[in-house]
């Protein structure tokens, strides 16, 4: 489950109508588990992306079900969509919405990649509106950035090379030939005794 929280940015951007540098505070979303780390991955993906200085004016967690990213669109869509639900308590119907992005070129298009995306939905649903976002761009955990965080070892700790887990992976086998030869000899001996005291 992803959580976003939507961050605004200051900077100065060229106006396309005039040409000339203008401010902007526009909003981004970001996928993070805490607003600590949100700050500083806005901040690491707009270093490359914004040439000169900028600022984060606002962070705030915003509560998007899904979001529903394509190769091609002009913009972002918030898509309200509400379905019945049973409460397990009371067994009585309750309505319930929810918020969803999806990158289109157009309300209908949007609506269109909507259905599309939320075609194995089992219960039946209703889209009550789709309106154009402010949001301009979305950052969202790659799988490269999730392995990146999983696998980080520990500075204390260095990974074997293939050369050395094989050697290691071999005294384990010549202990456990030695352990099992040590019981051979016991069970030898254990006879042994059992023969002198029969006779």
């Amino acid at each position: 489950m992803n959580t976003w929280f939507e961050c605004k940015v200051k900077y100065e951007k060229i106006d396309e109508a005039t040409g000339k540098d203008k401010k902007v505070n526009e909003p981004y979303l970001v996928d993070a588990v805490s607003f600590t780390e949100a700050e500083a991955r806005i901040s690491e993906q707009l270093q490359s992306m914004i040439s000169g200085e900028f600022s984060i004016t606002n962070i705030k967690r915003v509560n998007y079900t899904d979001v529903f990213n394509f190769e091609v669109g002009d913009r972002w869509y918030k898509c309200k969509v509400s379905y019945v639900d049973v409460d397990e308590a009371s067994g009585k119907e309750k309505k319930t919405s929810n918020y969803m992005l999806v990158l289109a070129d157009n309300v209908d298009h949007a609506y269109e990649r909507l259905h599309e995306s939320l075609s194995e939905m089992i219960v039946p649903f209703e889209v009550p509106s789709i309106s154009e976002s402010p949001i301009i761009d979305i950052f969202p955990y790659f799988d490269s950035e999730e392995k990146k965080i999983n696998t980080e070892i520990p500075k204390n700790l260095r990974p074997l090379t293939d050369n050395e887990y094989a050697s290691l992976h071999k005294e384990e086998e010549l202990e456990e030939e030695e352990f099992i030869d040590d019981d051979e000899e016991l069970d030898s001996d254990e006879i042994e005794e059992a023969d002198d005291f029969n006779l």
